[in-house]
């Protein structure tokens, strides 16, 4: 959750408080990863990370991992592979949240601040961070509920004794 905060936030700030070239495309390429199931993203990364996938390969190529020897990413960042694939599958979620908060600031609020002598860091501070929390704990919730229920990256990871898994396992059990 605290992963996609640090990538959402940023990101809703930008594309709500200010303009820029191809902002429409930058705002439907964030939203990608909502059309695409979970285990999309846990293969693909799973397979650049293998003992001789496109990772290990490429460093390979520049001479940097000798080849009889490649690098188990699997083995020993197994848990930092789940974590990415969970932040780049639910950081929609947030940065959704976030949006909606961040655009439903009055402006007026801002431009009082700004003539109050409020510096732009001290106007986020003081203005934007506590009036777009709402959003951020709508998001976080729902990015934490949904890593916590996610029950395929986890198993395509290795990771079997999960809750969802436990719970899955739990529904099918034959009495």
């Amino acid at each position: 959750t605290l992963a996609c905060a640090i990538i959402s936030y940023p990101l809703a700030y930008l594309q709500t408080r200010a303009t820029f070239w191809r902002q429409n495309l930058l705002s439907g390429l964030l939203l990608l990863p909502l059309v695409l199931p979970p285990f999309v993203g846990a293969i693909g990364l799973r397979r650049m990370l293998a003992k001789y996938g496109t990772l290990n390969q490429i460093l390979m190529n520049i001479g940097l991992v000798d080849p009889a020897q490649p690098i188990d990413f699997l083995d020993q960042c197994r848990f930092f592979g789940v974590v990415l694939v969970m932040v780049m599958h639910f950081y929609p979620l947030l940065y959704l949240n976030i949006a909606a908060a961040i655009s439903n600031i009055d402006p007026s609020l801002l431009e009082s601040s700004k003539s109050l002598g409020n510096t732009p860091w001290q106007t986020f501070r003081r203005v934007i961070l506590p009036m777009s929390s709402p959003g951020l704990i709508a998001g976080g919730s729902l990015v934490f509920i949904g890593a916590f229920t996610d029950l395929g990256t986890p198993l395509i990871f290795g990771y079997q004794e999960t809750v969802a898994r436990q719970i899955y396992a739990l529904a099918n059990e034959q009495t």
